[in-house]
């Protein structure tokens, strides 16, 4: 729960709000103020999702597709299942499939479609309530009309601007510098007596930092190593890579592929699982690590690397990777996994690409990575297009969105003192 300007306004963020909207909406009218609902993801989809149902009716108010017509027809939401979900979940499948003729498993599956449809239902009613609402994608802004009829302004997520940006290469040096020792020995190839790593040098006279011509291409990746982003299509991808990398070490710089350096943040109950996968994996030309990264230096390390990747798909394909907003801003091109309404801020081709398969992402990888440092022209271009085309701000996205909703008549002074 949170407040607004002199408690003109109280909200919730939607994702989480069916437990709250009634308290907050009671406290809201109680202080004579107005109720605003921050339309993030839907709390249905996220149960749907992690209660593995694959397919859901649910009513809607406009059908998709129908432009108006037939409004009371139900809509079908499927979750397309992956033959990686599967496999990693094999014995959990298992036991399902065992249990799944028995009484008690269609009464629970029973249960658990009611519950989720009336928290669909809720969510809903909640929504026409609030005196406004604010969301995430254009795409979720016409769902919230065609499901509900409820009404909200698209407020883009978008990193602070004094966290997440481009660092110089000092700063990336003594980052690296500090990171250097890892589980496995020297992760980033720090040798501070040298004052140099895998990827920099500092000049001993002129203090200048400069970028290696024999350094790797450093691509990170951020997960929660949770089922819901599947991991095993970047595993799959860096293992072609290895393959043809191998075979690539005999031609010239301008056709050869670099050592990937793959740093992976987060943590989640998958993250054991997969490492383990990893080692037996034994790739010469794609080194995986998982550092520790305090929270000052998640930003920097992201601004680092020359590449990200991002996993996550929506429960509900209706909102947007927060982790690639961050990339953006910290000026670095992303390969994502496709769904929805992604290309609402990855743009195929000009700040990054987009893939559905292993081998679609490893295409991308091999275009990119072929002839790095130098020779890289189409890596160049992306990190070009996301440097000049820099995201909006989020102050300028709340003076140019959330502001004429939420403080319309706003006092010109407390504007000029909240710009300080």
């Amino acid at each position: 729960m949170f407040s607004y300007y002199l408690q003109d306004w109280l909200g919730c963020q939607a994702d989480t709000y069916a437990k709250s909207a009634c308290v907050t909406d009671d406290i809201a009218r109680l202080k004579s103020a107005k109720f605003v609902i921050d339309w993030h993801n839907y709390m249905w989809s996220v149960i749907k999702d992690k209660s593995g149902i694959d397919q859901l009716t649910l009513p809607r108010l406009v059908e998709d597709g129908s432009e108006g017509k037939d409004s009371n027809k139900d809509t079908v939401v499927r979750r397309k299942p992956t033959r990686e979900v599967v496999e990693r979940d094999a014995a959990v499948v298992a036991n399902r499939r065992k249990r799944h003729n028995s009484g008690e498993k269609k009464e629970r599956k029973s249960l658990k479609r009611r519950y989720i449809e009336w928290v669909y239902r809720w969510e809903g009613a909640c929504g026409r309530h609030a005196d406004a609402g604010l969301c995430v994608t254009r795409a979720m802004r016409e769902d919230l009309q065609r499901a509900w009829g409820v009404h909200a302004a698209v407020f883009y997520d978008r990193p602070p601007s004094c966290t997440f940006r481009e660092f110089t290469l000092n700063d990336k040096h003594e980052l690296l510098l500090r990171l250097g020792l890892g589980a496995n020995g020297q992760v980033f190839g720090a040798n501070p007596a040298e004052d140099t790593t895998r990827f920099s040098i500092r000049d001993p006279s002129t203090r200048q930092v400069q970028l290696r011509e024999d350094r790797p291409l450093l691509v990170i990746s951020s997960t929660s190593w949770t089922p819901d982003e599947d991991f095993q299509i970047l595993l799959d991808a860096a293992k072609k890579y290895n393959d043809v990398a191998a075979i690539s070490r005999s031609t010239s710089p301008a056709t050869r592929l670099p050592i990937i350096v793959l740093v992976i943040t987060g943590r989640g109950p998958l993250k054991e699982f997969y490492m383990e996968k990893i080692q037996r994996m034994k790739m010469e030309y794609v080194e995986v690590h998982t550092p520790w990264l305090e929270s000052q230096d998640y930003p920097l390390m992201i601004a680092t690397a020359d590449l990200g990747v991002s996993l996550h798909t929506s429960t509900s394909g209706l909102d947007l990777p927060m982790k690639v907003v961050d990339m953006f801003g910290a000026g670095i091109p992303v390969l994502a996994k496709r769904f929805n309404c992604i290309g609402e801020l990855v743009q195929d081709g000009q700040n990054g690409h987009l893939f559905d398969t292993a081998t679609d992402l490893f295409q991308h990888l091999y275009g990119l990575a072929t002839g790095f440092p130098t020779h890289c022209k189409k890596l160049h271009k992306l990190k070009q297009f996301v440097l000049d085309d820099g995201l909006p701000s989020w102050e300028e996205n709340w003076a140019t969105v959330a502001m004429p909703i939420l403080a319309p008549n706003l006092d010109p002074h407390f504007e000029r003192v909240m710009a300080r």
